[in-house]
C-alpha cells in the first residue's frame, strides 16, 4: 500500500493507493485520495456520502508473474521490431529509484518542462503535480525512468511510476518527441524499449502487476490506449474515491462535482 501526504491549492491531501477499502481512515488532511482500490465495505454509505466523488476506470494490467518471453511475444511485431531498433541506435536506460530522484532536481524540472510543454503543445490543461511526485519520493513510493540517447547524453523520454512493493502504475509518461522532429522516430523507438526495460525491472524487483494508468475506453479506444493495448495485458476496471475531511476539503469536493455534473452535461 501507498499512503503519504503533499500540499496543493492550501489544501493538504493524502495519497492511498493499492488497498482494500473497507472504511475511510483519515487523519488531519483536507482530501484523501482512494486510488485503484478495490471496495469491500458498505457501497451505499460512500454513494451516500455527500462529500465524496467516485470513478469508474478501466484501465490495462500485465501480469508480471508471467515469464518474460511470455510477456514479450505478447507485444506486437512492430513494436518488438521498434525495441531492437532502439537497442541498435545506442539508447540508454537509466532507472531512478526512491530517494535519489529528490536531489536530481534538475532530472525532475527537465521531466516537468517536457511535460508540461507536450500537453501544451497539444492544447491540453494537463500539468506536472511537482509537490505531487516530491512527496511520494520521499515516501519511497515513486519511481522514475529515462531513456537517454547515448551519442548526445541527452534525455528523450520521461516515464514516473507509483509503487508499492507489489504493485506499479504508470502515473506520467512524455517525451522530447514534439520538440525535434529530426528525432522523432528515434524517440518513438527509445519510448517503447523504456516501456519494455521498465516492465523487466519491475518484475526484477518483485512486483506483480504493471498498471497502465488507465484508457478512455475499452470499446472505443484512443490512439494513446492502442500504443498500450499493443503491450499485451488484460482490461481491468478499478475504482477511485476523493473524500473530504474539513470544511476546505467539502468545498473542494463539492466544486469537481459541478465540473464534473457540466462536462457530463456537455456530452449528453
Amino acid at each position: 500500500m501507498v499512503d503519504f501526504e503533499y500540499k496543493r491549492f492550501m489544501l493538504k491531501f493524502r495519497e492511498i493507493m493499492f488497498d482494500n477499502l473497507n472504511e475511510f481512515r483519515f487523519k488531519d488532511e483536507d482530501i484523501c485520495l482512494y486510488h485503484q482500490y478495490i471496495y469491500s465495505g458498505n457501497i451505499d454509505y460512500v454513494y451516500s456520502n455527500k462529500y465524496c466523488l467516485l470513478d469508474n476506470q478501466y484501465t490495462l494490467r500485465t501480469d508480471l508473474l508471467c515469464e518474460k518471453d511470455y510477456l514479450q511475444n505478447h507485444i506486437s511485431k512492430n513494436f518488438r521490431y521498434e525495441i531492437r531498433r532502439a537497442e541498435k541506435e545506442n539508447v540508454k536506460i537509466k532507472i531512478y529509484d526512491g530517494k535519489e530522484n529528490v536531489v536530481n532536481n534538475q532530472l525532475l524540472y527537465d521531466f516537468e518542462k517536457t511535460y508540461n510543454g507536450m500537453f501544451k503543445k497539444k492544447d491540453m490543461s494537463n500539468k506536472f503535480n511537482m509537490k505531487y511526485v516530491k512527496a511520494a519520493l520521499e515516501n519511497n513510493s515513486m519511481i522514475i525512468s529515462v531513456a537517454i540517447d547515448g551519442n548526445t547524453d541527452e534525455y528523450m523520454v520521461f516515464h514516473a511510476y507509483v509503487v508499492d512493493m507489489e504493485n506499479t502504475l504508470l502515473l506520467y509518461s512524455t517525451s522530447k518527441k514534439w520538440m525535434d522532429k529530426k528525432i522523432e522516430n528515434l524517440v518513438g523507438y527509445a519510448n517503447k524499449y523504456l516501456h519494455w526495460t521498465d516492465i523487466c525491472y519491475f518484475k526484477d524487483t518483485g512486483r506483480i502487476n504493471y498498471e497502465w494508468g488507465g484508457i478512455s475506453s475499452k470499446d472505443n479506444p484512443n490512439g494513446i490506449d492502442k500504443f498500450k493495448m499493443s503491450f499485451g495485458g488484460d482490461i481491468i476496471q478499478l475504482k477511485n474515491c476523493i473524500v473530504a475531511n474539513s470544511t476546505k476539503g467539502n468545498l473542494y469536493v463539492k466544486l469537481l462535482k459541478e465540473r464534473s455534473k457540466m462536462r457530463n452535461e456537455d456530452y449528453n
